[in-house]
């Protein structure tokens, strides 16, 4: 592959965000060039060695975590599993043409601005080269690098302990007792998992969270619509015109359809007259794991593993409180963190990246542009990114570095930043910077000029003002335009679901209006 001449933008990384971004730029008339560092694309969803395990389902329905103008195949479940998010992956990439884009095996060592542009420097097959590129779009994400506490005893390659990033399978863990150490996603659908196949499961919180199922039943009938449906939606929170009457909403909604988790466990009940910001995870199977006693569950933090002595074979781990946990193997599900090393030491002091900060590790204009890095973008560098917003990033980045929108006004620009500071300095910290998914979407397609505006009379009016916030919203008009796939996306989301204007009263009960 030629890497050599104007137009060209280096993509890191070949998961979502830089499969996507390729594309993006490739419509935009820009020449993509991805480096991979592994031998196939797909990031967290990559087989073998993604963050994602075999069968791990997804925790948004695929009709969010979707790309707008490429549909998911009608028969792949509601929340996929992993090997259906790679499949999709793979197919949008041959689809758009996108593979022959990508440089594998490919590691960036570095990356500096200069005059002319941004040098990039990466190493194949013990090779090293560099170019200098007109762009860069970063799509590494922020979930590259595991977390592990700094505790007495812990050692990443000790025996009978790993890190979530490494969990694969129960087998292997049968006829052993496993303390689970984390309040994530991935804790609790860990520990659910590994109780479902009959592993003895102590699972360690520090906090409670909500535990919310997949499906929300909301009709007589019994029929079951996906949680996103109903709760990522423009007029959700109209009526609550405070932060502190979204906050009791929020919790009011989520103690109606999931019940409080304490009524399983106490040490799992959350205090929601304490307004402390709501912490959420779902699983379909957790808290009756919880019931039976599959799972146990231990209120704490993990103090130091036992013994300290790490030549000698694990027994299990100390609280905090000094209580002693027996296990034979740990499984840490304490998070992963954004490392940007490839980028100079100048540009990450710009940024005030702080990989130390699973939050916001990184402060930027809508999450994907500096005012003091022109010819930099980001895509999927927030927690818990969705397809679809890296979509948007991905369009605004390519519609700026072709020149069809302009760059964010730099008084905008950092008065965005400001308030992404403001989130890092938020105390209580809040489980995710961006958890509204609809106000940071709706801003970059505020940006991008792509907001969906329908006429009263138009059929899906009632579906794109009051109904749930599809990708495909974000292609019936502006640059970028494919209202035939995007009408035919949300008419049949509305048709499968029936979908109805659906609003949350002060209470967090959920009302259905006409259709």
């Amino acid at each position: 592959m030629d890497v050599s001449g104007t137009g060209q933008v280096a993509v890191i990384g070949a998961g979502p965000g830089g499969l996507v971004a390729a594309k993006e730029l490739a419509e935009a008339g820009q020449r993509p060039v991805v480096f991979e560092a592994a031998n196939r694309p797909g990031g967290v969803w990559r087989t073998p060695d993604g963050a994602a395990w075999p069968r791990m389902r997804t925790n948004l329905s695929r009709h969010i975590c979707a790309f707008s103008d490429f549909a998911w195949p009608a028969d792949v479940p509601d929340f996929p599993v992993k090997e259906d998010v790679e499949a999709y992956l793979t197919a949008y990439a041959a689809s758009f043409d996108v593979t022959k884009n990508i440089l594998f095996g490919c590691t960036v060592t570095s990356i500096a601005r200069e005059k002319a542009g941004w040098r990039v420097h990466w190493r194949r097959d013990g090779r090293e080269d560099t170019a200098c590129f007109d762009h860069v779009v970063m799509a590494t994400g922020v979930f590259s690098h595991p977390v592990y506490p700094g505790i007495p005893g812990m050692d990443p390659a000790r025996s009978g302990c790993l890190h979530s990033r490494d969990f694969r399978t129960a087998d292997g863990f049968r006829g052993q007792k496993v303390a689970v150490v984390g309040a994530s996603f991935s804790g609790y659908e860990i520990a659910a998992t590994l109780a479902g196949a009959g592993v003895d499961v102590v699972h360690v919180v520090n906090r409670s969270c909500w535990v919310v199922p997949r499906f929300f039943t909301l009709s007589e009938d019994g029929a079951r619509t996906p949680y996103d449906m109903i709760l990522y939606r423009r007029d959700n929170f109209r009526q609550a015109p405070t932060p502190l009457d979204r906050l009791r909403q929020t919790h009011a909604l989520f103690e109606r359809v999931a019940g409080n988790p304490g009524d399983a466990d106490d040490a799992l009940r959350i205090d929601v007259m304490a307004m402390m910001p709501p912490f959420v995870t779902f699983s379909d199977t957790y808290l009756d794991h919880v019931r039976t006693g599959a799972i146990t569950v231990r209120r704490g933090r993990a103090g130091r593993l036992c013994p300290e002595d790490r030549p000698v074979p694990l027994t299990g781990l100390a609280l905090e409180t000094g209580d002693h946990i027996a296990a034979d193997r740990v499984i840490l599900c304490t998070g992963l963190q954004c490392r940007l090393d490839s980028l100079s030491k100048r540009v990450r002091d710009v940024l005030a990246h702080d990989p130390d900060d699973i939050l916001q590790p990184l402060l930027l204009d809508r999450c994907t542009f500096h005012p003091d890095l022109p010819g930099l973008g980001f895509v999927g560098f927030y927690r818990s990114p969705f397809f679809g917003v890296m979509e948007l990033q991905a369009r605004w980045i390519a519609a700026v570095f072709s020149g069809q929108r302009p760059h964010p006004a730099d008084s905008r620009a950092r008065k965005n930043i400001q308030y992404e500071r403001g989130i890092r300095e938020r105390k209580p910290r809040p489980q995710f910077a961006h958890g509204d998914y609809v106000a940071l979407a709706d801003s970059i397609a505020g940006a991008l000029g792509v907001l969906p505006a329908l006429d009263r009379g138009d059929p899906l009016h009632a579906c794109v003002t009051d109904g749930p916030v599809l990708p495909a919203q974000y292609r019936l008009a502006g640059p970028g335009a494919k209202p035939a796939i995007a009408r035919r996306i949300l008419i049949g989301a509305a048709e499968r679901f029936q979908i109805q204007a659906f609003a949350l009263d002060q209470a967090g009960r959920v009302a259905a209006g006409p259709s």
